[in-house]
């Protein structure tokens, strides 16, 4: 669960097919000639190829995508948008248009599930991510072959390019961690931008010595608001180990579809062989019954945090913000308080899809396009999915309020 930590002008001009603004006409026309350049940048695909690689990531998407019921009661219209850039996609004039349809296709799905082409930063970043993994082969051996990494060592070549005419804008995420005393002796606030797996280490020091500080204070408030996710592993280490005495735990419930791209994935990281035949499903009250009906399998899995050796003898209550750009690994921070009540939570429901492993990859066989998604659905714990409906907190904000305001009022209100 990975986050792009740079915004990248080659996304901007290749894949949303637009320039930076402003420039100057000089400027511009450098651009035009890079452009021109690498307008053939796959080779200059056939409308035949074209056609294959999108027709592919259709029937691979349909058979192992679960999403596209949420999707469609979200308000998006599916077969309207394959139909609309089918004709896209004929009528693109060379590689650069392809690759711009490809993405603006994509883009329509707002990442519901993860749903995303993989851009050239995000790509550099997580292509070796999972090589020392014996469970994740499938993820390195699929990212890795020779057409993706060609396409995306030429796309990060043009990047340097673009680089050249208009420096690239950095992203990079200082002062992740906030830390601040609202009332001494009494309320202690920490706000955590980002679960970013490069952050763990840095950030666990200056969490903990917090920690230490306000360890006798009577509340504690995690500030995760926007906070768009990175890994599981941070959250684990660095909020819930340090602030518990005792192993922590829960059972969660996924529901997947075996189809030829889901079952290297499925096999590798070991779900396959653990699952069970979605037939055996327990009852869920609120589950979605047009979208169980595209199910194979489901498993169960136990999510459990054992307390820290640092473990901070913290005996006030524990609240966390919550809002709707939570997303992933901070919605499965959120998914986690709900259901082990570690942490009181406060907003509004999260944006889910914080239940599931890594999103997995889908490559199309001519451009060596690459796709990512989730291919696991997770169900809250009334049944209903953590994608459509996030996570819902203990007391919702009222409208126009903050989660920090309502926090503050439900503090002073059981003093």
């Amino acid at each position: 669960m990975l986050k792009k930590i740079v915004v990248s002008i080659i996304i901007v001009c290749f894949f949303a097919g637009c320039r930076p603004s402003p420039v100057n006409s000089a400027v511009s026309q450098n651009i035009d000639d890079v452009m021109t350049k690498n307008q053939y940048i796959l080779g200059d695909l056939t409308e035949e190829q074209k056609l294959e690689d999108y027709e592919y990531m259709w029937t691979n998407l349909k058979a192992s995508f679960p999403f596209f019921g949420v999707a469609s009661r979200l308000g998006i219209d599916v077969s309207g948008i394959e139909k609309e850039y089918e004709e896209k996609i004929i009528d693109s004039h060379n590689d650069v248009e392809f690759l711009k349809y490809i993405n603006d296709c994509i883009s329509n799905f707002t990442k519901i599930g993860h749903l995303s082409v993989l851009d050239p930063q995000l790509y550099e970043y997580v292509k070796d991510t999972f090589k020392d993994y014996p469970m994740r082969e499938a993820w390195y051996n699929v990212i890795n072959n020779e057409k993706t990494e060609k396409l995306y060592l030429n796309l990060l070549n043009i990047e340097k390019e673009y680089a050249n005419i208009i420096p690239v804008q950095t992203n990079y995420t200082e002062g992740n961690v906030i830390t601040r005393i609202i009332v001494p002796g009494e309320i202690a606030y920490m706000k955590i931008n980002t679960f970013l797996q490069d952050f763990i280490q840095r950030d666990y020091e200056i969490i903990i010595d917090f920690l230490r500080e306000v360890s006798s204070y009577k509340n504690l408030i995690i500030d995760i608001t926007d906070n768009g996710g990175g890994s599981d592993n941070y959250w684990m280490q660095n909020i819930v180990a340090p602030l518990i005495k005792d192993k922590l735990s829960f059972t969660q419930y996924l529901l997947f579809t075996s189809s030829p791209n889901n079952d290297p994935y499925l096999n590798d990281s070991g779900i396959f062989i653990n699952s069970k035949s979605i037939d055996e499903l327990p009852y869920f009250k609120n589950i979605n019954k047009d979208d169980l009906k595209q199910f194979t399998n489901f498993f169960s899995s136990e999510v459990s945090v054992e307390p820290d050796e640092n473990s901070i003898d913290f005996n006030g209550k524990i609240w966390t913000l919550i809002n709707n750009n939570v997303y992933s690994a901070s919605d499965s921070y959120s998914e986690f308080c709900a259901n082990t009540h570690f942490s009181t939570l406060v907003g509004e429901n999260t944006g889910g899809d914080g239940i599931g492993i890594d999103p997995v990859y889908l490559i199309l066989p001519n451009s060596g396009v690459a796709l990512r998604y989730s291919m696991l659905y997770g169900l809250n714990l009334d049944g209903s999915s953590n994608q459509e409906f996030g996570t819902t907190p203990d007391f919702k904000s009222p409208d126009g309020e903050s989660p920090l305001d309502t926090c503050l009022k439900l503090i002073e209100r059981n003093n």
